[in-house]
């Protein structure tokens, strides 16, 4: 498999939509667990030869305290989507 320029020797890829299978991918992985974002920089540290997760449809704002402005997103969450909540800055 080749994931951008880089060779893997990946054992497994998954894609999840809920922390619940997020857990259960963890704990039935083999090897190594490895996770990506969006799926746009492909760097070494992505390389596995274990589970590679991908969190691009785990995009949803957990929560948000408005006197801090403190935010915390699940890990395939964009700027761009931030942005067009009209919360985030440009």
């Amino acid at each position: 498999m080749c994931l951008g320029q880089l060779p893997s020797c990946l054992h497994d890829w998954a894609v999840c939509f809920t922390v619940e299978e997020l857990r259960a991918v963890v704990r039935e992985a083999e090897g190594n667990v490895r996770v990506i974002g969006r799926s746009h920089s492909f760097t070494p540290m992505c390389d596995t030869d274990g589970t590679l997760i991908n969190m691009a449809k785990m995009s949803g704002v957990i929560d948000l305290d408005e006197t801090t402005g403190r935010v915390t997103v699940e890990g395939g969450i964009t700027c761009e989507f931030w942005r067009s909540t009209g919360r985030g800055e440009t």
